[in-house]
């Protein structure tokens, strides 16, 4: 069983108080920086910010859940994989994914592709993203991508191997489990690649532990077929909302003020708020029990709370660290 750990995920930054969020976010105990990837959204480049932030890290180790092939062609993502291990603290968690989202591919003149071949898709850019890092050279004709010769990310060995997070979306469950060294487990379902904010209610509904389990029973059984120890595998969560409170009422208040406040674009009964692993909703002794029961029961060790504002609150932060964070990190 894999230690439970926390990391961060961001979209914008201040550019003046970079620094010192990426100071504060380790000395909290947090084991990485991530960031996502979407047109449709107002974010910093990924790959870009990520940089910034790996210069900057003492402990932290810098990623994403998923970076978007139809953004990013592989090459690119095995070379800024390659620097970005090789300069964060803490090496480099490399999402690869294929864009769900389809207001994404809308703006890019594309129409979204069917599960199936962006679950191929990825499949692809993964044989590409271990030639570059293994092989002098690289040569790859397939279905979605053909390169020719292409030279090392870095010179071999890499100064740091990157490791690799796959199966952000339902159809990657078995890619991942062939590949990944760490799973994200997102409860989509068939009809949620419309929009993440029309949506959330239904990813929350869908988290739930038995069917995240579910998700990590299909990919340690991916595992086990390629010739892989299961047991290896770390599995992985992105958690948009964190309201964790001792007073039932304001627990109550706060999580009927998020129906109507926009942040999540949600409307939902508290009660299921406080059922879904995709929030960490509930007293700190209610939500550390529902951490420690799913990892016991999925396997979902790693947690990354989405801080998704650039002026950051430090003291619902440091709240959140020792009511969460340090109780449970290295369990």
């Amino acid at each position: 069983m894999q230690p439970i750990r926390f990391g961060v995920q961001v979209n914008t930054l201040e550019p003046s108080d970079i620094a010192e969020r990426v100071r504060r976010y380790e000395d909290f105990g947090f084991t990485s920086i991530c960031a996502i990837d979407h047109l449709a959204y107002e974010e910093w480049s990924p790959l870009t910010s990520l940089g910034v932030v790996a210069g900057l890290t003492r402990t932290a180790a810098v990623g994403s859940p998923a970076l978007n092939l139809a953004l990013h062609h592989p090459v690119e993502l095995a070379r800024a994989g390659s620097v970005l291990a090789a300069v964060a603290a803490g090496g480099c968690e490399l999402g690869i994914g294929a864009g769900w989202l389809r207001e994404d591919w809308t703006i890019l003149g594309r129409e979204l592709e069917p599960a199936q071949a962006r679950a191929a898709r990825i499949e692809e850019a993964v044989d590409i993203v271990r030639g570059l890092w293994t092989q002098e050279r690289t040569s790859y004709d397939g279905r979605f991508y053909r390169i020719v010769g292409a030279v090392a990310a870095m010179p071999l060995p890499l100064p740091a191997m990157p490791k690799l997070v796959l199966g952000h979306e339902y159809v990657d469950l078995e890619v991942a489990g062939r590949h990944a060294d760490i799973v994200s487990l997102w409860p989509f379902t068939a009809g949620t690649i419309e929009s993440a904010d029309l949506q959330m209610r239904a990813w929350a509904r869908a988290g739930t532990i038995e069917y995240l389990g579910e998700l990590a029973d299909r990919a340690r059984t991916a595992a086990n077929r390629a010739g892989r120890d299961a047991d290896d595998l770390e599995f992985q969560i992105e958690v948009p909302v964190q309201v964790v409170e001792d007073d039932p009422a304001v627990l109550n208040d706060r999580l009927v003020a998020l129906t109507s406040s926009g942040t999540t674009g949600i409307e939902m009964p508290v009660r299921e708020m406080l059922d879904t692993s995709i929030f960490l909703a509930g007293s700190p002794k209610q939500v550390r029990e529902r951490i420690l029961r799913q990892r016991d029961r999925t396997g979902l060790n790693y947690l990354i709370l989405q801080r998704n504002s650039p002026a950051e609150d430090w003291d619902e932060v440091e709240r959140l660290v020792t009511d969460v964070v340090a109780p449970l990190a290295g369990r």
